[in-house]
């Protein structure tokens, strides 16, 4: 007991006080365990350690410390890649430099090691984004660049020179043979929800950006996982419920059977995995009422807007459980809930060309809800105006206004938790609104 007592200490005192250097160390031990691993990593996260996308060209097959409070991820730290590959890849970048393009990767790499699959989840996960190129056009063209990069690699076994190889390798986007990364297919970008989807997939955690952050007008209007969990401790007695608006992102949506008896017969209902911005992960449980009405908005991948009661586990009393009555795609969210927008702006940006460019978005989309543009000034005031015409209050509105330079949006939204009025009647006793 003695020596695991002296151990805590150690590892405490490290963790107080390097604390970037101990996660790195613990994260690095956990390669080849996915399971273990990204939970770590969200922890150094939630302490404030700035998390750095993992890099070809500047990684490391483990976790390393980088600046005073960064943390590079380690190549063999991504799901599908290995320590293995990711030394092969270092240990090549040490003997003959930076790689200079993805055509000179792919022609560099030892494929006996690295497989197609690992390029892949190094291309989704943005670990050669190095190159300044797409991951989609870098994704189109891999079969291409590991095809040129196999014929490089027989012609220099065999002793063969190009014009090429006498000339150089140019800027640093070809390889010896000529192959050029101007030559990959020109196709779209993967969508931003696309991308980030795959970082989690392959990281564990959401590092360039959060698939939920385009909603960010919504700010302090929805309940977030976090402060659900902060409603149900904080209820007054242990069969009070709570009426809450949950803005979450659904990881994952099992459908189930009920057994049916013989008044009821089977009927479909699904327990969601759900979670917000900040990593705060719940449950949510949709019966099969409620599940014939809304199960088919349901989608894996899908920010939703969930109407429901939190309260106490029927299993459980001391865990939360948040009974889901109505859910709603964010693309039909504004249109439902919203009862006005706001569009701010400060005073030393608003010109001729700023309002008439505003108005330009207003007519573009005419509807019903109210329309106010609040003005800053420099002495910490706010102008309120109320504008004329009333907007169609669609996400497409709110990412047409924020292109503008200067503008913020947001949205107000309706009181009432529930659209359908049959469930703004309390089904427990003690149930207060939040």
């Amino acid at each position: 007991a003695v020596c695991y007592a002296y151990v805590a200490y150690q590892t405490g005192y490290l963790k107080a006080h390097y604390p970037v250097e101990y996660m790195c160390a613990q994260i690095s031990s956990e390669i080849g365990n996915f399971e273990k691993l990204p939970g770590f990593v969200a922890e150094a996260a939630e302490m404030g350690i700035e998390i750095h996308s993992p890099n070809v060209n500047a990684g490391m097959t483990r976790f390393f410390p980088e600046g005073e409070k960064g943390m590079s991820y380690g190549l063999g730290g991504v799901k599908g890649v290995g320590t293995q590959a990711a030394e092969s890849i270092v240990a090549e970048r040490k003997r003959n430099g930076p790689y200079k393009g993805f055509f000179d990767f792919c022609a560099r790499i030892d494929t006996a090691v690295i497989n197609k699959r690992v390029l892949e989840n190094l291309i989704k996960c943005g670990a050669l984004d190095c190159f300044g190129l797409a991951r989609a056009r870098m994704f189109a063209g891999l079969d291409m660049a590991l095809s040129r990069g196999a014929s490089e690699r027989r012609d220099r076994e065999q002793g063969q020179t190009s014009f090429f190889d006498l000339m150089g390798a140019g800027d640093g986007s070809s390889v010896a043979g000529g192959s050029s990364d101007d030559e990959l297919p020109d196709v779209p970008e993967w969508i931003a929800r696309e991308k980030f989807g795959y970082e989690k997939e392959l990281l564990g955690i959401y590092l360039t950006g959060h698939p939920m952050q385009r909603y960010r007008h919504f700010d302090g209007q929805f309940t977030s996982v976090k402060d659900a969990r902060r409603i149900f401790a904080t209820l007054p007695s242990p069969d009070a419920r709570a009426d809450v608006r949950l803005f979450a992102w659904i990881t994952s949506v099992d459908q189930r059977m009920s057994k049916g008896d013989e008044k009821k017969p089977p009927a479909p209902w699904a327990i969601l995995k759900l979670e917000d911005m900040e990593d705060n992960h719940m449950e949510g449980l949709m019966f099969a009422k409620d599940y014939a009405k809304f199960g088919d908005k349901l989608a894996p991948a899908t920010a939703m807007v969930l109407c429901g009661q939190i309260g106490p586990s029927f299993r459980d009393p001391s865990d939360m459980s948040f009974v889901v009555r109505e859910a709603y795609r964010m693309e039909e969210v504004t249109s439902r809930f919203c009862s006005s927008a706001t569009l701010t702006v400060h005073e030393k940006d608003v010109t001729e060309e700023m309002l008439a460019a505003i108005q330009e978005k207003v007519r573009a989309f005419p509807g019903m809800t109210p329309l106010r543009l609040h003005v800053e000034t420099d002495l910490g005031k706010t102008a309120c105006l109320e504008v004329r015409d009333t907007i169609d209050a669609s996400e497409d509105f709110f990412h047409a206004a924020s292109t503008l330079h200067g503008v913020r949006t947001a949205a107000s939204l309706r009181s009432e938790i529930y659209l359908d009025p049959a469930n703004a009647r309390p089904r427990w006793r003690g149930a207060p609104r939040r």
